[in-house]
């Protein structure tokens, strides 16, 4: 029996600079399918809803993945159709029932410790089970694989926004119960009741020279629909400030967000922290390229925080920062957040003078 271990954290404080000027898979088609689809595809179907007559193969193929999760007709990154038999899908349903039960002790034990639940990302799972099967593929018990690379590289092939990732491998237990008690051991229990946590993932595969292989990732992970919750309490914190020191609320400017939103995903996509843009240029051409009316400009760029108290807290503490944000000048502002990256979050301001 094997176990291996790795937490993994982004963060980076915010870069204290003023800038004022006058301041999955493969898509299917008809010709991949296989002979047998329609033969395979109702039997698979004989335990879940009947499809109407109006329904194509194609939206056959999706229920399938739908109602299956990933269980499907292709392997993961695969580009060709490859039909299950009886035996494939009586084996993957045996496997997503060990994955659940797993996750279900360890939920237990986070209601025990009055933690909330984890949630459990489709990709998440995915990447889990891809990463089991590679072990059992290719023979080795390690984090790190030849063609996945290490846990951080594996999540971004997944295009999994984390800022924080801890994963745990095993090797040679067949029952849960063992596997959950190696996740209790004193060197990962303190990750199943960590409460900055929020999803899991687990991963199962039979098979290989240990015969069972156990993949298990947790990530700290925010939600889509928190993005513009976020943003918006950013915009709130500002005011805040700003009415502390006797100042006019700034008015928030949507169409300002979406170029800060845009700044913050080109940080990201193009992998640079820097008020200057390869593709925009510096705040004030990006802010004009956008037609946004101003007679002065100024942005704050942070990555890494976890929340909007953290990032306005490194903002304030910054000289720089903090006189974009009490500019008694600047009339409006615009937040923009997103998730992914090397820094995992990244978080744009920008103001304009009217």
């Amino acid at each position: 029996m094997f176990r291996l271990l790795l937490v993994m954290t982004v963060l980076i404080g915010s870069v204290y600079y003023l800038y004022t000027e006058t301041e999955a898979f493969d898509e299917f088609s008809t010709e991949e399918i296989p002979q047998n689809f329609e033969e395979e595809g109702a039997k698979i179907l004989e335990t879940l809803d009947p499809l109407t007559e109006a329904e194509t193969y194609e939206n056959l193929y999706s229920r399938l993945k739908q109602e299956l999760e990933m269980i499907s007709y292709y392997l993961p990154f695969g580009d060709k159709a490859n039909p299950m038999t009886q035996a494939d899908y009586n084996g993957e349903i045996q496997t997503v029932d060990r994955e659940e039960e797993l996750v279900a002790k360890i939920n237990q034990k986070r209601e025990e410790e009055s933690l909330e639940e984890f949630e459990q990302l489709d990709e998440l799972t995915v990447a889990a089970r891809t990463k089991s099967s590679d072990m059992v593929d290719n023979d080795y018990v390690s984090l790190e694989s030849e063609e996945y690379g290490g846990t951080k590289e594996l999540m971004d092939r997944f295009g999994i926004p984390y800022h924080s990732v801890a994963g745990s491998i095993s090797a040679g237990e067949e029952g849960v119960d063992e596997v959950f008690e190696e996740l209790m051991s004193k060197d990962f229990s303190d990750y199943v009741v960590n409460e900055n946590y929020t999803h899991v993932g687990v991963g199962y595969e039979e098979g290989g020279e240990y015969g069972h292989y156990w993949t298990v990732y947790f990530i700290e992970h925010q939600p889509e629909e928190n993005i513009q919750s976020f943003e918006k309490e950013v915009f709130h914190l500002v005011n805040e400030r700003r009415e502390e020191h006797g100042l006019e609320p700034l008015k928030y400017d949507f169409e300002l967000a979406n170029v800060a939103r845009e700044k913050s995903r080109d940080m990201r996509d193009s992998e640079y922290f820097a008020h200057e843009s390869p593709n925009y240029g510096p705040p004030h051409e990006m802010i004009n390229q956008f037609d946004i009316p101003n007679s002065g400009s100024a942005e704050n760029i942070a990555a890494g925080q976890r929340t909007p108290e953290e990032v306005m807290e490194g903002w304030m503490n910054s000289d720089g920062h903090r006189a974009n944000i009490l500019h008694e000048d600047l009339t409006h502002i615009g937040v923009g957040y997103t998730q992914g990256g090397p820094y995992r979050t990244y978080w744009t301001q920008m103001f304009v003078r009217r």
